[in-house]
């Protein structure tokens, strides 16, 4: 559960693109609290680049696990999820309840099915047979890339 106190670093935020702008649906995004405040110190391009090296590292440590260090760290994630699960009160169960069934199902359907079902989805046509609508410069973009 994400506190609604603007102090927890993963509340939402409005950040300015350009300072000087207000806050114009064009200038504006929604970020997380300790990425406005990362963005405001040090700006887009620090920010990037450590996304891009935290992207780039949790990539590369993927790929590097076996599947059965996979599975054992799914059921891991399985377990911590019931554990949380337990302590929740009833009317904010239902979120954790189907997280949880997302965990069996990628257990399921281990890393090489899920790295399938991600190659579906990141094609325009697999992405339109799960009912998926694509806003239109991402569909031209998806489109330019499969072909």
């Amino acid at each position: 559960m994400i506190s609604s106190s603007p102090h927890h670093p993963i509340a939402p935020s409005i950040d300015r693109r350009l300072s000087a702008g207000g806050y114009a649906p064009d200038n504006v995004r929604l970020v997380c609290v300790a990425v406005n405040f990362g963005l405001g110190q040090w700006g887009d391009e620090v920010f990037l680049s450590l996304a891009r090296a935290a992207a780039d590292f949790e990539k590369q440590k993927a790929t590097a696990l076996t599947v059965s260090d996979w599975h054992a760290q799914q059921l891991e994630r399985i377990a911590a999820a019931e554990k949380i699960l337990s302590i929740l009160p009833a009317e904010k169960r239902s979120p954790q309840v189907r997280h949880i069934a997302g965990l069996k199902r990628a257990l399921t359907m281990g890393p090489a099915g899920l790295a399938a079902a991600a190659k579906r989805l990141t094609s325009p046509r697999g992405a339109e047979k799960c009912g998926f609508l694509i806003p239109a410069p991402f569909e031209t973009a998806l489109r330019a890339s499969a072909g």
